[in-house]
């Protein structure tokens, strides 16, 4: 469980060395943005899903006259990662998307667990919702125990860390530090604990959204904060002896005047996505792949 109380100068060298150098002050990273899948619309949270043989990008969209709905598009190249080649998008699941308002997926390493945001129409506040996969089918819509603030705040952005026992999300719930804050709920003898916030190393009075977790210890997020290069930038922090460590911006190769969501690795961590409202896209939020 992750203590955030008396973290101490001493790991302010240890960040120098070794965190700003696996993406700041990289000089040769190349964007590329997903005509094959943007739109005129928002496009926004890719992820990568595997399913036997095939592996996907999921996403979330507002194509095809939905509102905010998962869609998929086939990687054609999985075994080349200095390009991106995808195929047809189709909704994620026919007998998935029967209500509207879906974003964010996350999934489970081995593809069998499906956690995401609802947004409901009605009031626009959103929850996080879980699905499971019972045989060929995906299970029924559940909320977790842990939500239960959810009539009275929002709960977003979940991102599953790859061993399964954490769930990292955003909430504007009470007794945070302002605004949207990062928490993580521990999956501890068959349930998920009450939420942990993830303190002030990582939070601040402003907002953090999409948090991802690289081989569990490097956690990119993104924030509104003070001293950003424009609106919503890629920040990440590394947990150290239980503590995360400071957060530092990973710079301009991918942070613009805009807004950049959705920061995530594909197979290495050479490549990977986010997601942003800058100029020259396609229109609205546009999806864009990255190539260190």
């Amino acid at each position: 469980m992750i203590n955030y109380q008396g973290f101490v100068m001493k790991y302010s060298l240890v960040l120098i060395l070794f965190v700003l150098p696996t993406l700041v002050g990289a000089q040769s990273i190349g964007i590329t943005n997903l005509k094959a899948i943007n739109t005129a619309k928002d496009d926004l949270s890719p992820r990568v899903f595997k399913r036997n043989k095939a592996t996907y990008l999921v996403f979330s969209s507002e194509q095809k006259n939905r509102k905010a709905d998962l869609f998929k598009s086939l990687i054609t190249n999985v075994d080349n990662e200095s390009t991106l080649d995808l195929g047809a998008v189709e909704l994620f699941e026919r007998n998935f998307n029967r209500t509207k308002g879906n974003s964010y997926p996350c999934f489970s390493k081995n593809g069998d667990q499906l956690f995401f945001t609802k947004t409901y129409t009605k009031n626009n506040s959103k929850t996080i919702l879980y699905r499971k996969k019972v045989g060929k089918k995906w299970g029924d819509f559940r909320t977790l125990p842990m939500y239960a603030c959810a009539d009275q705040c929002d709960l977003a952005y979940p991102f599953l860390s790859e061993d399964g026992t954490a769930l990292y999300f955003s909430s504007n719930m009470p007794g945070g530090f302002g605004g949207w804050d990062l928490y993580v709920s521990y999956f501890e003898n068959g349930y998920w604990g009450s939420p942990i916030n993830l303190g002030p190393s990582i939070n601040s009075e402003w907002d953090e959204v999409t948090p991802f977790i690289s081989a569990d210890t490097v956690l990119f997020f993104s924030s509104d904060r003070l001293g950003g290069a424009g609106g919503f930038d890629v920040y990440q922090s590394t947990l150290m002896d239980a503590y995360w460590g400071a957060v530092s911006n990973i710079g301009t190769e991918i942070n613009s005047s805009a807004n950049e969501l959705d920061f995530s690795h594909y197979n290495t961590k050479q490549t990977g996505f986010f997601s942003s409202d800058r100029a020259g896209g396609i229109g609205g939020y546009d999806i864009y792949y990255w190539n260190n």
